[in-house]
């Protein structure tokens, strides 16, 4: 076992490969719609809206344990959300034992096999409401199978004592209140609760990240032997990278809303494909000694917003390998810093008064010096001689203040497939065939 990630003590199950599929989800999207006014909705203007989830597609088979991983607001959550219908889906099918859920006559059937851990203990829980209730609500609600031998209520409350015990409390525990326990604890409560129906299929939405690390192990190795009492299947939804590589069989790894890789746990820690996996396994902290000293080299820029993602490749924005065209022979930092100077142009983002402004005090005021300080602002790695000058050419129209011009000159030479195609497959990138 590898130094670098923590030892939890357990493996992934290795029961739903090459298996039956028992959940699909095909080209899935959530979209919201917040701000958005009647008036604009009712003349069809342009809403604006985030897009969560953006066309993802993957399936579960049974008996494994699919994790689901990415930055913050990636959309896992909104995924496993609206899998579940807690969240309406914009478009897309959901799929479980070959049943298409966009029947809502088959949603009551389907939340019975199906259920949900929070990540937060705490809010997931009634305060107002003993333990033992909440266990108890959803063989309430859901007519919890009885054969008629002795008393329901009595059989009910077995039921609960039982799943009490399961989880590793105690069945003397069921009258009090979510305040009287801690954060471990509840999480065993919420387990307890999302088998009270004997489900076929549980979405863990981040079920360790609110507890203290040696709970975390605890609570993992539960969910493992539960997993393989009751042959379980868990969608787990994480950004601790050391938890999935040692619960997961399979991962899918999100970014903006898309799936960009999917592999088998151990090949996407020992080969990651896609440059933006590739940037998160390396993000991962070590504790191997030999490596104390190694420099993280963490992701440029900041994560585009979900209403308006970039065209093509939607990581293109941060990655370290984009494609220039093939008839340019220029070095990634140096294209990169080319890619930027594009944006800016695009987004009108560059201080062009400011710097007339110096310009004109330093007793010039010609476009061209001002496009000189521009580029000097906004260019720091050396670039070949005839690229320097096409971008200060289109630099020059910036300072005339015509950006339009100044963005088509300098898309017409430095224009990526990664930002005209978008790239399909299990590594969404178009660096991997």
């Amino acid at each position: 076992m590898s130094s670098d990630t923590p030892d939890y003590g357990f493996t992934g199950s290795t029961d739903g490969e090459d298996g039956e599929v028992l959940l699909s989800v095909q080209a899935l999207k959530k979209y919201f719609d917040e701000g958005v006014s009647l008036l604009d909705r009712i003349l069809g203007g342009g809403t604006n809206a985030v897009r969560a989830v953006d066309g993802v597609s993957f399936d579960v088979r049974r008996g494994e344990t699919l994790g689901l991983v990415g930055e913050s607001g990636c959309g896992k959550s909104t995924v496993g959300e609206t899998i579940l219908r807690l969240q309406e889906p914009t478009a897309g099918s959901v799929s479980f034992e070959g049943e298409n859920l966009s029947n809502r006559d088959g949603l009551t059937e389907f939340r019975r096999n199906a259920q949900i851990l929070f990540q937060d203990p705490f809010s997931s829980l009634d305060p107002r409401m003993p333990v033992g209730d909440s266990i108890r609500q959803p063989l309430d609600i859901h007519d919890w199978p009885w054969d008629g031998e002795g008393d329901e209520t009595e059989r009910k409350q077995q039921r609960v004592e039982q799943l009490m015990e399961r989880v590793g409390l105690s069945a003397d525990q069921l009258d009090r209140y979510p305040s009287e326990f801690s954060g471990g604890q509840l999480q065993r409560i919420g387990i307890a609760r999302a088998l009270a129906l004997d489900p076929d299929f549980i979405v863990l939405d981040e079920p360790t990240s609110a507890l203290d690390v040696s709970v975390q192990a605890q609570i993992l190795n539960l969910l493992a032997d539960l997993q393989s009492e009751f042959g379980l299947t868990y969608l787990f939804i994480s950004h601790d990278l050391g938890v999935i590589r040692y619960i997961c069989d399979r991962i899918v790894v999100m970014y903006l809303g898309e799936i960009v890789e999917t592999a088998p746990a151990e090949q996407l820690f020992t080969d990651p494909q896609h440059p933006y996996t590739k940037a998160l396994l390396e993000s991962v902290p070590r504790v191997d000694l030999k490596e104390r000293e190694r420099d993280i080299d963490p992701l440029a820029g900041d994560v585009p917003s979900p209403r308006n993602p970039p065209s093509g490749c939607r990581f293109r924005t941060r990655c370290p390998e984009v494609i220039p065209p093939a008839d340019l022979d220029i070095d990634q930092a140096a294209f990169r810093d080319i890619m930027d100077v594009r944006d800016r142009v695009a987004d009108r983002e560059i201080a062009v008064e400011k710097v007339r402004n110096t310009v004109t005090e330093e007793g010039g005021q010609d476009r061209p010096r001002v496009a000189d300080r521009l580029y000097d602002r906004l260019v720091d790695n050396e670039l070949p001689p005839e690229e320097r000058e096409y971008v200060r050419e289109g630099l020059q129209a910036v300072a005339a203040g015509d950006w339009d011009r100044a963005g088509e000159h300098l898309r017409e030479r430095y224009e990526s497939v990664c930002e005209t195609d978008h790239p399909t497959g299990q590594v969404s990138c178009h660096l991997v065939e």
